[in-house]
């Protein structure tokens, strides 16, 4: 896994990109239950899909799907304010080619579809064996969101995770494709 180093958001809002990913880690009530039962870290991420910039604030857009509200979009800057727990910046490496403005278009089209927790929990199981025959909905969870927006979307090549394209957000933070995390929130504690 990449290393993790801790650093302020306003430090390095410049320096992300649409695709890379904000990952989140509950540390109370059912997302503590979650940690310990299925995934272990982290229970949550959300894509980067583009960065606004009125009058040079540079706003960090995020998409992430969301439990009783599908997928939606939202800044950055009040996610992680808001947000009971630890959050981690994955920046994509710079190897990676990653067609940005197809992340971002590919996010923007999902903005509005239904969240399927039925796949999110039975892909949990999945970090240990595979379920064959197996078809996944439709609806997104987190992580298939943020994974398909960078393989759709970024031209990121299914070498990274195979064709089934539904990791956990475990799963997914384990992935190559990151340069490293940068720790923004939350008691210290490495990724």
């Amino acid at each position: 896994m990449a290393p993790t180093r801790r650093g302020r958001y306003e430090d390095v809002r410049p320096h992300i990109r649409p695709g890379d990913s904000l990952f989140f880690v509950g540390e109370d009530g059912l997302f503590s239950w979650a940690i310990r039962t299925f995934t272990g870290v982290p229970t949550h991420v959300a894509a980067v899909a583009r960065i606004e910039d009125p009058r040079g604030r540079n706003r960090v857009v995020l998409v992430e799907a969301v439990e009783g509200k599908g997928v939606v979009w939202g800044y950055a800057s009040e996610r992680i304010d808001a947000y009971q727990g630890r959050v981690y910046l994955a920046c994509l490496d710079t190897s990676i080619r990653c067609d940005s403005a197809g992340v971002s278009n590919y996010l923007q089209e999902k903005i509005g579809s239904e969240y399927s927790m039925r796949d999110a929990v039975l892909s949990a199981p999945s970090q240990w064996f595979r379920i064959p025959g197996r078809e996944r909905k439709e609806a997104l969870f987190c992580s298939k969101l943020d994974w398909q927006s960078k393989r759709y979307g970024g031209r990121i090549h299914e070498v990274f995770m195979g064709p089934d394209g539904s990791p956990t957000p475990r799963q997914l933070a384990k992935l190559t494709i990151w340069r490293g995390f940068v720790q923004l929130k939350g008691e210290p504690k490495a990724l």
